[in-house]
């Protein structure tokens, strides 16, 4: 596209130019020939078609300023033949360009998820090749080469796909999805695919059921919730609300539902505050909770869960009054999570939740509103402050996903990685995940993200100002403005007691994740059943199981210390 506007002004400036010479060269002749201005006009234009000569001016022909004006007109045609040749063949050029690329980032599919990610990085200015079997997005996605064609294994090789630095794949169609990873592992097995995965829960089976090495599997509502819960930590609601408890009410629990209980419980546990509760309010509440009963059947061991059914309504204004009272009465409300099926239910249903909670008096944190267009609502979001209640916060749009995905960092993997690393130091070689990272399976690779996930709620419980943290990871370095350090990092081990505070805390994470896995307690460790011996209290563990939360705790702070440096470097 840039390279067509140079190509527009320099016509122009040739056409300009071609013209001028010209009238200036005839009009130096008009006396001479008697010609009235439209004459010197009308020889002017001619001259530069460089077919019309005048035989009453043979001696004026080859005047200088006619000869350039014919040069000129001669460069304007030929830019205007190389400019149709161009439009013309534009796209079959891309594509013998696209075939020669490499260190691009590939992105695959017909999902939304695909366009958004394309148009971050042409605005990033990422060299990028975007395949669909679909119709060429209107309007284009500038700077990025999109491709016609109907992805299979020999689209792959014929664009490179093993010389790419990356690999996007998103399709609306999980079967479709599936089939086009396989391609990506054949062509380029050694190069990075991110894997859009709509389903939070089948993103976390695939790779038991597929074993795909080497597949990041993402959801867009999961890491719109990561990156909502690192801003908003619901943990911090709490305290700022002087309550003993979080209790989240979730309006809805389609569009991101399953990924925001998840997210929140794994990423909120701390310390000082008691078993988290959730209120479930969704028509489908008995088929909500029959599919969390048989996918998790222990996970009332970690979290209270309340499952209530307001009864059909098409308009979404209409919030269940009642059942909201007596669930606030029971523990106060903390968040609320808004996930319908689109986002007019869901603004909708915010906004009058927002009402209720102003006209009840009552005070509670943000009311957290999934909707898939970026600003649409304006973030007002006060964790406790005097005055305050129930401020909206919107999240999971598509342009936050294309943004936190990851896609443009060098390796957005780093902390996890170094979590891994430090793992290893302390684990058994039996281990299942005592491989190198490149080597580890999905399932374990997330694990370690959602380590990196719980890291404010370890330091809001050590006793952290977690805002200093917040802060330091906006800042290059970790530094202010006069180059000092933002924040510290802590040395859990250094107090015996606070260790063992945070390695208690650690197996309570620990649990609601396998908890949330499907796993049960039992006397011996099953994997194939999902059974494990540790689904006990912490004062219940073996001291060597106790240890192992001390060595995870110790690794945090290893990992911490690593990543401070390597930032200041």
């Amino acid at each position: 596209m840039r390279r067509f506007l140079n190509l527009t002004v320099l016509l122009v400036v040739l056409a300009v130019g071609s013209v001028a010479f010209a009238i200036w060269g005839w009009s130096h002749q008009a006396a001479a020939l008697e010609l009235t201005t439209s004459d010197v006009l009308y020889r002017a234009f001619g001259s530069i078609t460089l077919l019309t000569f005048y035989e009453d001016a043979s001696s004026f022909n080859h005047d200088w300023r006619v000869e350039v004006a014919r040069w000129l007109g001669l460069a304007t045609f030929s830019v205007i033949g190389a400019k149709a040749v161009m439009l013309l063949l534009s796209k079959q050029l891309a594509e013998i360009g696209g075939r020669q690329r490499s260190g691009h980032l590939l992105i695959v599919g017909d999902h939304g998820v695909a366009r958004w990610v394309a148009e971050a990085a042409g605005a990033r200015r990422v060299l990028t090749t975007w395949i669909t079997d679909s119709v060429a997005p209107e309007p284009p996605v500038p700077g990025v080469l999109v491709v016609e064609r109907r992805w299979n294994a020999d689209v792959a090789e014929t664009f490179g796909a093993d010389r790419a630095r990356q690999c996007l794949v998103a399709f609306g169609d999980e079967a479709r999805l599936i089939a086009a990873v396989r391609d990506l592992r054949q062509a380029a097995p050694k190069v990075p695919v991110v894997m859009n995965c709509a389903d939070p829960w089948f993103a976390e089976r695939m790779d038991e059921l597929e074993n795909i090495s080497g597949v990041r599997i993402v959801s867009e509502a999961q890491l719109a919730l990561r990156a909502l819960h690192w801003t908003h930590p619901p943990f911090l609601v709490a305290k700022a609300l002087g309550q003993q408890r979080i209790h989240a009410v979730m309006l809805g629990f389609g569009r991101g539902g399953e990924a925001a209980m998840t997210d929140l419980l794994l990423s909120s546990l701390v310390t000082y505050l008691g078993k988290p509760k959730l209120t479930i309010i969704d028509p489908r509440a008995r088929e909500i909770e029959a599919s969390l009963m048989l996918r998790c059947p222990d996970l009332r061991g970690s979290v209270d869960i309340e499952v209530i059914d307001p009864g059909f309504s098409y308009d979404s204004r209409i919030v269940p009054r009642a059942a909201l009272e007596a669930a606030h009465a029971d523990v106060p409300i903390t968040v609320v999570y808004v996930s319908l099926d689109n986002d007019q239910r869901s603004m909708a249903a915010a906004i009058s939740m927002q009402a209720l909670v102003r006209r009840a008096g009552w005070t509670i944190g943000p009311i957290f509103t999934r909707v898939s267009a970026h600003g649409a609502l304006p973030d007002q979001g006060v964790e406790g402050e005097a005055g305050q209640s129930a401020g909206l916060v919107s999240f999971g749009s598509m342009y936050d996903f294309a943004s936190g995905i990851g896609l443009f960092e060098s390796d957005p993997d780093a902390l996890p990685r170094q979590f891994h690393e430090a793992y290893r130091r302390g684990a058994p070689d039996h281990a299942a995940a005592s491989m190198p990272w490149e080597e580890l399976r999905e399932e374990h690779r997330e694990s370690n993200r959602r380590l990196v996930m719980h890291l404010p709620a370890k330091l809001a419980s050590s006793g952290f100002d977690l805002r200093q943290w917040i802060d330091a990871q906006r800042r290059p370095g970790g530094l202010d403005d006069n180059g000092a350090r933002l924040f510290v990092v802590p040395n859990f081990a250094a107090d015996p007691q606070m260790l063992e505070a945070l390695a208690e805390l650690e197996h309570e994470r620990w649990m609601m994740e396998r908890r949330l896995g499907g796993w049960s307690p039992g006397d011996k460790r099953d994997n194939n059943r999902r059974i494990h011996p540790d689904l006990r209290p912490y004062e219940d563990l073996s001291e060597h199981s106790k240890q192992f939360d001390r060595e995870i705790i110790i690794a945090a702070a290893a990992a911490l210390q690593s990543s401070y440096l390597e930032r200041r470097g």
